[in-house]
């Protein structure tokens, strides 16, 4: 941890426990995330719009 941003926050009277424990709790909290899914998103979605628009190849032949 950097020696100046803890002086800094020391200045403001933070209480650097209480903080990281509350900024613990929210992470700890929401829901965990997929790098992979949130670099991917654009494309899941043009791919979704194209198969909501045109269909699968295989529509014809499914029968279910």
């Amino acid at each position: 941890m950097s020696p100046a941003l803890v002086a800094a926050a020391r200045a403001r009277g933070l209480n650097l426990s209480r903080v990281l424990e509350e900024r613990l709790i929210e992470l700890v909290a929401a829901p965990p995330t997929d790098p992979v899914a949130e670099e991917n998103a654009l494309a899941v979605a043009a791919y979704n719009a194209r198969i909501t628009e045109a269909g699968t190849f295989s529509d014809e032949h499914r029968s279910f």
